[in-house]
This record gives structure tokens, sequence and C-alpha cells, in this order.
């Protein structure tokens, strides 16, 4: 299953190129909206953090328009998972900025809310995918008991493959 919320590390080595930046924020005003704001504010106060969310976001917005394409409805449920990852990123730092117990009291029930949710569409995701894969099982059994059942035909075809025999039934 793709995974758009490969998490990278949250410390940037070194600071995103422009066009790297501006292919972020083009996949945040598109996929992620809202966090546009709150992203300002961080570009605004605290630089570092902002060219750390930028680079974190960069591996997932230059893959998008394929998993959009080829993905959609988990390029969807990836992006809104990331959107979240983001979120909480955010109001950890502002957190971590609150003046007073009662500004981190708020922010930290935002944070509980926000990691339940996020616990939610990540074992929602994780249940699709355990039932994608029974699927894929189920017929990777089937092929392989077929198999078993036709086991000396297909070893007669490879045999006679190898030797360039014909037998004339080739289409």
């Amino acid at each position: 299953m793709l995974s758009l919320g490969v998490i990278l590390p949250l410390h940037a080595e070194e600071p995103p190129e422009e066009a790297d930046a501006q292919l972020v924020l083009t996949f945040i005003e598109k996929y992620l909206p809202s966090i546009q704001q709150d992203l300002k504010t961080v570009a605004s106060t605290d630089g570092e953090f902002y060219e750390e969310i930028i680079e974190r976001l960069f591996e997932p917005a230059s893959d998008q328009d394929v998993a959009r394409q080829h993905y959609p409805q988990q390029f969807a449920q990836e992006a809104k998972i990331l959107e979240g990852e983001v979120q909480c990123e955010i109001l950890a730092w502002k957190y971590q900025l609150a003046p007073t117990t009662e500004e981190k009291l708020a922010i930290q029930k935002s944070i509980e809310e926000l990691v339940a949710s996020q616990f939610e569409r990540k074992l929602k995701r994780d249940q699709s995918e355990v039932q994608e894969l029974d699927v894929e099982l189920t017929r990777l059994k089937e092929l392989i008991q077929q198999r078993q059942a036709n086991r000396d035909v297909i070893i007669q075809r490879r045999i006679k493959d190898l030797t360039g025999e014909r037998d004339g039934l080739e289409w």
C-alpha cells in the first residue's frame, strides 16, 4: 500500500531549495489546506522549524502526482493522515511557546483530540490494508493449488520450451 505519510526526520540537514519549497507549498495549498495559516505563523516566528516542516513534506509532495493518479483513495487517506501529523507537530510547537498554563491546557486538549483522530485514521487505513492483503493471499493460495494440480503439465511445457520441442498446440 502506498504511504505518503512516510515520516521523515523533523531535522532538516540543509535548507530546502526554493523550487523544492514552492513544490511543497503548492502541495500544501492543494491537499493540506488546514495547515496553511499555522504554517505562515511558524514561518514568521521560527524559520528553522518552518524549514523542518517543508523538508518533511518534500518527499510526499514530490511523489503526489503518481500517487494521486494510481492510488486516488489511498492518496486522499494518506494526505489526511499527513495533514494531521503536521498539525500535531505545530500544536506541540505552540504548546512549547504558550506563556500560560491555561493556554497550554487548551493546546494539550487539542493535541489529545487530534492524536485520537489520527489513531482512528491510521487504524482504518491498516484495517483496509489487511483486507486487501487477505484478498491477495486468497488469490495466491488458489494459484498455488492450481499449479500443484497441474504440476506435470507445467513441467512438461517447460521441458518442451527448453528443448525447442513443438507439439503443435501453440497459438
